[in-house]
């Protein structure tokens, strides 16, 4: 009997012991499991604090920048993954042509109006930085991709018109899936929900892409818009009006006087490399690059031949001093003036000034812009 009871008192220490090994162990495991990694990473890691060095987190995807691959999170880095045919969408491939993406973008007409909603298209989250900055903010939810066909260089104005309570971006590219291919400063979002976006553009010839985006949870979630690109007169800078451009062939030349242009005092001594100011007059020239290139832009005076010519180059805003990229002076020794500059894409003014009452006289001029 003694060692009946004996032996049912080990089996009893026995069992105890393993459900306290066994309780312990799935406790442990509630809070964290520093042995396995592999598996639920929202229970095991901090998904707020990546480890020193690294990216991402160990085996998650996302799209490219262009949507057109996967890359994988492989040793806390992002590696090239699938080539995605018909583009890339929430880290994974599509498997069919999708309307409103850049595999098959809805087709725009000038003047006429498109009504669409954001809650059909993809979240491929290709919004650039550039447009970030100058809007303040970046949208994060689904986008519709619209393309326009421009057979000139045209002036037209865009506008996003939300139909549902709602936040809205949009922004025009060259290359559909190439966020270097953004039109700089020709982006932008609502101002408050509801209000719509106008965006003026100078779009030169070719195939254009205008995407449509929202913000996500963070602005009231996807929503119905009506899109219009509407094709406009050319702004006015400073009293003068441009002159556009055509680069569709590589280059452009242009003949002008400066008794014809309008007056200001756009020269700055303090903007370009010469100690003199000019009250004379400026013809303005625009043009808008699809893409990033070298550009060599030459003013060469023709009558008279010795005429003495300031030449500067402004991004995006014709009217704005600091957004001056570049300027050149010829002294009047019959050498043409010079501006050659490498571009990223955008809108840009070329301003030919004539320096009466500081230096010279009015002249009669070529211009030639080329892309090297």
């Amino acid at each position: 009997m003694r060692g009946s009871k004996t032996i049912l008192w080990s089996v009893w220490i026995i069992l105890t012991i393993s459900l306290i090994a066994c309780g312990g162990r799935r406790r442990t495991g509630d809070v964290i499991d520093d042995t396995d990694t592999s598996g639920d990473l929202n229970n095991d890691v901090d998904l707020g604090e990546l480890p020193d060095g690294a990216e991402c987190f160990e085996g998650t995807s996302q799209c490219s920048m262009d949507a057109t691959r996967v890359e994988d999170c492989i040793a806390g880095m992002w590696n090239p993954g699938e080539m995605c045919e018909f583009g890339c969408n929430a880290g994974a491939c599509l498997t069919e042509v999708v309307e409103g993406t850049c595999a098959s973008p809805v087709a725009l007409t000038l003047g006429e109006t498109a009504r669409g909603s954001t809650a059909d298209g993809l979240a491929s989250n290709v919004w650039s930085d550039a447009c970030t900055m100058d809007y303040g903010f970046a949208p994060s939810g689904p986008d519709v991709v619209y393309t326009l066909d421009v057979t000139q260089p045209t002036w037209v104005e865009i506008e996003v018109f939300p139909v549902d309570s709602t936040f809205h971006g949009v922004y025009v590219r060259a290359a559909c899936a190439d966020p270097i291919a953004t039109l700089s400063g020709v982006c932008g979002g609502s101002p408050a929900a509801a209000a719509p976006v106008n965006i003026p553009a100078l779009l030169s010839t070719g195939t254009w892409y205008v995407i449509v985006d929202d913000f996500g949870a963070n602005g009231d979630g996807p929503g119905q818009y009506d899109l219009t690109v509407t094709e406009t007169t050319t702004p006015s800078c400073e009293g003068g009006i441009p002159s556009i451009l055509d680069l569709s062939s590589g280059s452009a030349t242009a003949m002008g006087d400066t008794a014809d242009g309008t007056s200001s005092a756009r020269w700055q001594a303090f903007d370009c490399p010469v100690s003199f100011e000019s009250t004379g007059s400026e013809l303005i020239y625009a043009f808008t690059l699809p893409e990033r290139a070298q550009v060599r832009a030459v003013a060469e005076a023709l009558e008279p031949t010795d005429s003495k010519i300031a030449f500067y180059l402004r991004a995006g805003d014709c009217g704005d001093r600091f957004a001056q990229a570049a300027c050149a002076y010829a002294d009047g020794m019959g050498a043409p003036t010079v501006i050659n500059e490498t571009l990223p894409a955008g809108t840009y003014y070329l301003i030919v000034d004539d320096l009466v009452g500081s230096q010279d006289d009015t002249q009669t001029f070529s211009l030639t812009v080329e892309l090297l």
